[in-house]
């Protein structure tokens, strides 16, 4: 634990980000012993150790935490006087990434120093502070004028007196260093002038962006365009010449990158660039202007010489950059451009491959955006909003399991869900939650999927002590859930969850509204929930008030096709909202959810069933495919479930993106959220487990895999193998036709269909 004390820079405006310096000075005499730094900041800091940079954090916390860094310095000491510097910048807003209260830093080495008011600071000039948003969920548009140095008027820092930020608990971050790869771009789509004309005001830049005109460009002024297309040697690089309008080039790297852009280039003092962020072009370029408070843009006005362009504080997402050069006098040489992508270090542990090169391609997607949506958290999306949605961990929490194992990333996430509780006992949706509204943000599905994202961890970890130590908070959200029933247990959003009764953007994608609305979905989300939390105190042994529970599904579940299923068509119909009446509608997802309850009349099951596959019933988008493809194994109907992920992901797939789109059967691509769309959204990547829970026919049924059952189905395929991520190992399965061979690892049982066991090793079994 840190114990030294928060420090900030006097003089800050309360009402506007802000970015300060801090330093110290301290004499070192270099011996063997390790030594390392703790470092936080309330929004985000780069750390300098005597003129080197050496890190830079924290990851995001909650509304109630924070996490520090603990760094090994030792090979950046030097004997004699050492300087530490940091750079700090707070937002001083609440959105999606950031929860920021007051400019602050703190920072020890023990033994040696610890922030105090000794510390040297002084705020910056060097990034404007009153700037548009980037997008109101991921930060502010960062405008950095490097030829501003930090000036010689330092003072003494002060203590952060703050008590809402003091009463947040600070505690390491256990993650690993993300893993950092380079991309050059794969093409420079056109170049083309831009006029010198750029406004002063940079809440006007977006939109200017947006509707400038493009001129023709001579290919004279610029010389050696196609350096920029692969790595830079020491005498390479595109030359721009100058004239009388500046040069814009639109930039594509072919591949979704998640991290930042970098550009390295020589220019005069007071040349203007401006960096814009995309995925796909809207007529010839980058779109900065959407309804919502979408902007994608970055400004820099450069020094004189070599100067690296690239964010310091906020990271991006972007397949494309659209890139203006402004007001230059003098050749400019551009050494190179490229993506510096940071991810999640995730290893390759589960696997699929079958005879059908269309779902290997869908795998591979759905594996890519897995990787490209998972940083310190799992993100909703690299570009639009970087924001760790509760609800989408639903999904990205058992695809990932499933690619690659339980980890430290699946820990640190459930860390942050739980550390954020509403009074009501009830999760937020979004991770920091942001309060800025005036009302809480509060899905109530999104806490009935806590301990569903418990027990697939619970498979694929084993960790039993992990996963107890929610149980508590798991029982209270139980509780709290109960209040929305009526006499008869049927649920209602209401109060803290009145604002969005989300369940899947296919019925916002049709205009209905489940806010308020008179829908089984909750009633049988909370029966799911309740007899999965049983199923965790069980296995963990986590004692709780059994009859409580039980007499509340029970009375729930007498009453649900009481209230919901239609005498004439013997589906479930539900009564939604839309902009005028409410409206009478059946949908695939109330009757997957009531099946995957197991209270279903026995009398009706069949019916609802059909209503599965009937396109009379709306058909959930990507997302919450989840559990139509665990309530299509209890139907019988998977081979419905592999033609849906052929038709619809493989649309995604036939477009040749390396990442799978947001919507894809409701809406497609950037068409979709408005203009919006995101065009890499890990919440639809929950194929990878069908692949694995029903081809290759694994299903976990004790914690860490210690049994589990082996039911494979080829449906059409030649062939299908994989390895199935286990604690210590993988299982391991080869199909063909004729015959199957399974690796059973040590410590695990293997389950067959008629009831016989397998123990650990190699078995090979006719089909």
């Amino acid at each position: 634990m840190i114990k030294a004390k928060w420090i900030t820079c006097p003089g800050y405006d309360p009402g506007i980000q802000c970015f300060f310096y801090a330093k110290k000075e301290w004499i070192v005499e270099k011996s063997d012993t390790p030594v390392f730094i703790r470092i936080s900041a309330d929004s985000r800091y780069r750390f300098y150790l005597n003129g080197t940079f050496v890190h830079s954090g924290p990851v995001r916390g909650s509304a109630t935490l924070n996490f520090y860094d603990e760094i090994e310095i030792s090979s950046y000491l030097k004997n004699g006087r050492n300087e530490a510097f940091f750079e700090v910048y707070s937002l001083l807003a609440e959105n999606y990434v950031i929860n920021s209260l007051v400019p602050a830093l703190i920072a020890e080495i023990p033994g040696v120093w610890s922030t105090d008011e000794s510390f040297q600071v002084q705020l910056s000039g060097k990034w404007l502070t009153d700037v548009p948003w980037y997008t109101k969920q991921s930060g502010k548009m960062e405008f950095c004028d490097l030829r501003i140095k930090p000036g010689k008027a330092w003072c003494n820092a002060e203590e952060v007196a703050d008590e809402r930020f003091l009463a947040k608990e600070l505690r390491l971050n256990k993650l690993p260093e993300m893993n950092r790869k380079i991309y050059f771009p794969a093409d420079i789509i056109r170049c083309y002038e831009v006029t010198n004309r750029i406004p002063d005001d940079p809440h006007q830049i977006p939109p200017f962006l947006e509707d400038e005109e493009h001129f023709q460009l001579s290919a004279s002024r610029i010389i050696n365009r196609d350096d920029l297309l692969a790595a830079p040697y020491h005498d390479s690089g595109a030359v721009i010449l100058p004239g009388e309008n500046g040069v814009g080039m639109l930039v594509d790297f072919d591949w979704e990158i998640s991290g930042r852009a970098e550009m390295l280039i020589d220019a005069p003092a007071g040349t203007e660039i401006q960096i814009v962020y995309g995925e796909t072009m809207i007529n010839h370029r980058l779109k900065t202007k959407f309804d919502m408070d979408y902007h994608f843009t970055d400004c820099f006005i450069l020094d004189e010489g070599e100067n690296l362009l690239t964010t310091a504080f906020a990271e991006r997402g972007f397949r494309m950059l659209q890139i203006s050069i402004r007001k230059f006098d003098r050749p400019v040489k551009i050494s190179y451009i490229r993506g510096v992508d940071l991810r999640y270090p995730f290893s390759n542990r589960g696997s699929f491959y079958c005879s059908d090169d269309l779902l290997n391609r869908i795998n591979e997607v759905c594996r890519e955006t897995l990787s490209a949506c998972t940083s310190d958290v799992f993100t909703d999306c690299p570009w639009r909003e970087r924001a760790f949605w509760a609800n989408d961990l639903v999904v990205n929490n058992l695809a990932s399991l499933s690619c690659f194992g339980a980890g430290e990333i699946h820990r640190h996430c459930f860390e942050l869900l739980f550390s954020q509780k509403h009074s009501s006992g009830l999760i937020p949706a979004v991770v920091p939650q942001p309060f800025y509204t005036g009302q809480p943000l509060i899905f109530p599905a999104t806490n009935l999927y806590t301990p569903l994202m418990l027990l697939d961890y619970l498979y694929y970890s084993g960790d039993g002590d992990g996963v107890k130590k929610y149980l508590p908070d798991v029982e209270k959200i139980l509780d709290a859930i109960w209040e929305l029933a009526d006499e008869d247990g049927i649920l209602r959003s209401s109060g803290v969850t009145a604002r969005w009764n989300f369940f899947d953007w296919s019925f916002e994608s049709n205009g209905y509204g489940c806010s308020g609305a008179k829908e089984s979905m909750l009633t049988s989300l909370f029966i799911i929930a309740v007899k999965t939390f049983e199923k965790l105190a069980a296995f963990t042994g986590y004692s709780y008030d059994k009859d409580r529970l039980l007499s509340r599904r029970k009375l729930s579940a007498a009453n649900l096709e009481k209230r919901f299923v239609s005498p004439e068509t013997g589906w479930i119909v539900e009564e939604l909202c839309t902009e005028k009446d409410p409206v009478k509608l059946s949908t695939q997802l109330a009757h997957a959810l009531w099946l995957l309850t197991g209270e279903a009349d026995a009398g009706k099951v069949q019916d609802f069933i059909a209503a599965l596959t009937s396109e009379k019933c709306l058909m959930p988008d990507f997302y919450l495919h989840y559990f139509w493809f665990q309530a299509s194994v209890i139907g019988g109907v998977e081979n419905v479930g592999l033609e849906r992920i052929r038709k619809y992901w493989g649309r995604c797939i036939a477009t040749g993106s390396p990442t799978l789109y947001e919507a894809g059967i409701h809406g497609f691509g950037m068409e979709a959220m408005d203009g919006s769309g995101s065009l890499c959204h890990a919440f639809g990547t929950i194929p990878v487990n069908f692949f694995q829970r029903v081809i290759l026919g694994i299903t976990p049924l004790e914690p860490g895999f210690r049994e589990f059952s082996f039911a494979p189905k080829l449906f059409d395929l030649e062939f299908a193998r994989g390895r199935v991520p286990v604690p210590g190992g993988a299982i391991k399965v080869e199909i063909t036709r004729e015959s199957c061979k399974i690796q059973v690892p040590d410590c695990c049982i293997c389950r067959l269909p008629d009831g016989s066991t397998l123990a650990a090793g190699e078995h090979l079994l006719n089909i």
